[in-house]
């Protein structure tokens, strides 16, 4: 999920990084993409629906039970959410819908362990 995430929401990263780190976070990441960062985010309105249907699969699963590893959250949860987590702390860009089962799954993972992930500083 972090290559398709990425381009969506790079320009948020760094916005985000404490000043001393922008440059090196700039220069070697629009070397690694070929363009500046805000190129690559130009056209992430659009962009963000072929995100949606990557996602397609774990949108089959969730709609069948609450959670990728069933009834209750495994490992198979955590991996995606990780990903998930990393954009809703950095980027205030919405990458899933609201009427979409991953997001209803993601506010449940937010709200394990008493909320610990929804704690998280975030937009």
């Amino acid at each position: 999920m972090q290559p398709a995430i990425a381009p969506l929401i790079i320009g948020d990263v760094w916005s985000v990084l404490h000043q001393k780190d922008q440059v090196y976070f700039r220069e070697t990441r629009e070397a690694a993409l070929g363009r500046p960062l805000e190129a690559v985010m130009a056209d992430r309105d659009t962009r963000v629906a072929t995100f949606r249907q990557t996602i397609e699969p774990l949108r089959t699963v969730l709609g069948a039970q609450p959670f990728i590893a069933g009834d209750a959250p495994g490992y198979a949860d955590y991996i995606p959410f990780g990903g998930l987590q990393w954009a809703r702390c950095t980027s205030p860009f919405q990458l899933l819908a609201t009427d979409d089962p991953v997001h209803a799954w993601r506010e449940r993972m937010l709200d394990l362990f008493d909320g610990l992930a929804r704690k998280t500083l975030a937009f």
